[in-house]
């Protein structure tokens, strides 16, 4: 059998695992998790690239499962079972890669709008429980969000509502990310630290707000203050960044 990870990256067994071990003393750290991952990319863009073809669900989509499978791959690996790790990967990533067309082929897809709602609510929601040790309250979830009380308590009726959905039901209406939106998010983990860091302030992760202008545009001078980096230096950040999203729609 021909093993189709086998010269994708040009490292033996031995470093392979070696550098998996190093990953393995820190497994929380995110510059050793960002190294495994550019260092198997081309194993993982190999897989998910087997589950495109006459798939008509996203390419956005299926990255941001590839991306989770290699994630899983890489915390489920055993070096004493004699598997190459980038054989486990390529694996993982293919096999469990192609549950994703049959998953979404009968699946109704809720408006783009709907979508960025909900991860707005979810996100705010996550980041209050986390600051203030407890469930938010509706009304610091709207002070938070620039919300009224009133749209805050019926998001949370309608996600009630959500998780009250049979998960067997074959037509079911799931939230699911469409291809800008999935590349928007994945892209994070192909970025330097600098990067990241205005990324964040783009669209608004990691505990920050999205910086706009008054045009509803990424407010560049805005980002500029905010994390000391040059005004021309975060415009071609923001060019890169544009395009790397774009690589992936």
């Amino acid at each position: 059998m021909i093993d189709e990870a086998e010269g994708l990256i040009k490292l033996s067994s031995q470093e392979e695992i070696d550098m998996w071990h190093d990953w393995k003393k820190n497994p929380d750290s995110v510059e050793k998790w960002r190294k495994l991952y550019g260092t198997f990319k081309p194993v993982i863009m190999t897989a998910m690239q087997k589950n495109l073809y006459g798939s008509n669900v996203p390419k956005g989509v299926h990255f941001a499962h590839a991306v989770g499978n290699f994630d899983t791959a890489i915390k489920t690996y055993d070096p004493k079972a004699g598997t190459k790790l980038s054989s486990w990967i390529h694996t993982n990533v293919q096999e469990k890669g192609k549950r994703i067309n049959a998953k979404y082929s009968n699946i109704g897809f809720i408006p783009e709008a709907r979508y960025f709602k909900v991860l707005t609510f979810k996100n705010a929601v996550e980041q209050l429980t986390d600051d203030l040790m407890r469930e938010p309250s509706a009304t610091e979830i709207a002070d938070h969000l620039g919300w009224s009380i009133k749209q805050v308590e019926t998001m949370r009726r309608e996600l009630r509502a959500d998780l009250l959905e049979d998960e067997d039901i074959q037509h079911q209406t799931v939230i699911v990310p469409d291809t800008t939106q999935s590349a928007i998010e994945y892209t994070y983990h192909e970025l330097t630290p600098q990067q990241q860091v205005v990324y964040e302030h783009m669209f608004g992760s990691h505990g920050k707000k999205p910086m706009v202008d008054k045009h509803g545009q990424i407010d560049i001078l805005g980002i500029s203050r905010a994390t000391k980096i040059p005004e021309a230096q975060v415009r071609n950040i923001k060019s890169r960044i544009t395009a790397k999203i774009k690589s992936l729609v």
